[in-house]
């Protein structure tokens, strides 16, 4: 798919949990996170490209900002559309209890240092690979809902929120008539949303339609 991105000419965005597990810290370096980057680098002269941090990424951001066009571990709005991953939305405690901790100084330090910060690391990946499977059969709507509510005040400039991370499509479009929009996740269908930055016009395909101009 990036092969074929990079014979157009779409600005793309990201929206996390681009590697089941990537941290950005060099002693965590994959050759598919090099190539990632490196894709990136090549293409950052060419087209906009956009990153947001997911619940499987740590310190990305902070290292590679300067690789992306822009990058952030949260939210972006691009023209009065927000985009982010959509983790937070969930609304479960422990869960962003442990998002905090994940991304804070003091995991960036022991990440970096500690002897055995490898094996802890692969029995992360290991139950993020679990509960990936587990997530579809579970849409918090109310938590989302409540969420984006948060988000558009924050932006009010904002009338669309684009997110990821739940695997599974859904569209809500709210009574004073701004939506949100989960995308599906990519890797079960290959598919992928193209988004009018001029009208918030979005439609989701699987990329080889795209590839193929149908």
């Amino acid at each position: 798919m990036l092969t074929w991105i990079a014979t157009t000419d779409y600005d793309v965005a990201f929206l996390g949990d681009v590697m089941e597990l990537w941290i950005g810290l060099g002693r965590y370096s994959t050759p598919l996170t090099a190539e990632f980057l490196a894709w990136v680098s090549a293409e950052k002269s060419r087209r906009r490209v956009f990153f947001l941090e997911g619940n499987h990424e740590f310190f990305v951001v902070r290292h590679h900002r300067d690789a992306f066009f822009q990058s952030a571990e949260n939210e972006l709005v691009l023209n009065g559309v927000v985009l982010s991953h959509g983790d937070t939305a969930q609304g479960d405690p422990a869960h962003l209890r442990f998002r905090w901790w994940g991304k804070s100084r003091l995991a960036h330090f022991l990440l970096r240092w500690l002897p055995g910060a490898k094996a802890i690391v692969r029995r992360l990946k290991r139950n993020f690979e679990c509960k990936n499977a587990l997530r579809e059969n579970h849409y918090p709507q109310e938590s989302v809902e409540h969420w984006a509510g948060e988000c558009f005040r924050r932006h009010p400039e904002a009338r669309r929120i684009i997110l990821g991370h739940f695997h599974c499509q859904q569209e809500h479009l709210l009574p004073d008539g701004r939506q949100i929009t989960v995308l599906p996740a990519w890797k079960d269908a290959y598919q992928v949303g193209v988004l009018n930055l001029a009208n918030s016009k979005l439609v989701i395909e699987n990329w080889r339609n795209l590839a193929g101009g149908t």
